[in-house]
């Protein structure tokens, strides 16, 4: 086998990864609680700019993302409501 073992590892683990539907879940869910995608790929161990390609690449991945934010925005001004309101 070409390659270092490492970087075998890591390319098997990405490939888990991107078809894993609990994955894509995860980092749905963590954006619609107001997680942003460098901090979601710092805790999934995921390079930023991998997690970022891996989104573009697929119109449906694409949609949930910004739907995801759509929904984190929605949040977000909830919470400053609740503030200017107390």
């Amino acid at each position: 086998m070409s390659g270092r073992p490492k970087q075998r590892s890591r390319k098997y683990r990405a490939r888990r990864l991107l078809n894993s539907e609990q994955f894509w879940d995860l980092v749905f869910d963590l954006i619609r609680n107001g997680k942003n995608l460098p901090a979601i790929s710092k805790a999934l161990d995921v390079p930023y700019r991998t997690l970022w390609g891996w989104i573009n690449e697929s119109e449906e991945k694409r949609q949930r993302y910004d739907g995801a934010r759509k929904e984190q925005e929605l949040l977000i001004r909830v919470k400053i409501n609740r503030v200017l309101v107390d």
